[in-house]
């Protein structure tokens, strides 16, 4: 008898293990639902087991019924904020080039007028006009009128350019300069040349 007692002791220290086993078992799900989640309120929970079956020990079988129920009732004021940064190294390079889509460029009508003498004679100063009317119908804000000479002719005027300002529609900007030409200076069409810059 003496002996059937020291094995019931030895169950029954197995029993209890296996009971602090289980109980710290359901309390680790526990923990584990509530790392998971944002948790505030109250958790009431309930965990009930109930294991049956055999075992042996020192050529002796045993049966066992072992009920577990373990009631949990807790004030959860806990709230986690979680946060993830990832950092993404693209392992591939791609030679793409973007295309930037052009900007139509809204030409402004001039009517341009030179005035000039019909006759040029080399070594001699003339004076030469330059008018422009803005035929369009928009607005032309910052003209200038520029002047294109051939090699030959020196701009003597202190004003190589006219600063116009706004040209509104039929309203016009004239230039006058005074050229000298030179007595190797060779005549032509197109030797004098206004040039209209602006912006819309």
């Amino acid at each position: 008898m003496k002996s059937l007692s020291g094995k019931t002791s030895n169950i029954m220290i197995f029993l209890v293990i296996l009971i602090v086993f289980i109980l710290i078992l359901k309390q680790a799900e526990i923990v584990i639902a509530q790392n998971e989640s944002n948790i505030t309120g109250y958790m009431i929970s309930n965990v009930s087991s109930n294991e049956t079956g055999n075992f042996s020990l020192w050529n002796e079988t045993f049966s066992y019924n072992l009920t577990s129920n373990i009631s949990i009732n807790e004030n959860l004021e806990n709230t986690s904020n979680e946060t993830t940064n990832e950092t993404i190294i693209p392992n591939e390079t791609s030679n793409e080039t973007s295309i930037e889509p052009e900007i139509p460029v809204e030409e402004l009508v001039f009517d341009i007028n030179l005035i000039y003498p019909e006759k040029i004679t080399r070594g001699e100063i003339i004076t030469v006009k330059a008018s422009v009317i803005n035929i369009d119908s928009l607005t032309a804000r910052n003209v200038v009128l520029g002047w294109k000479i051939q090699d030959g002719f020196e701009i003597i005027s202190e004003n190589e350019k006219e600063f116009c300002g706004i040209l509104e529609p039929n309203n016009a900007c004239v230039s006058e300069i005074n050229l000298k030409t030179d007595v190797s200076t060779v005549l032509g069409l197109n030797e004098i040349k206004v040039v209209v810059s602006y912006e819309v």
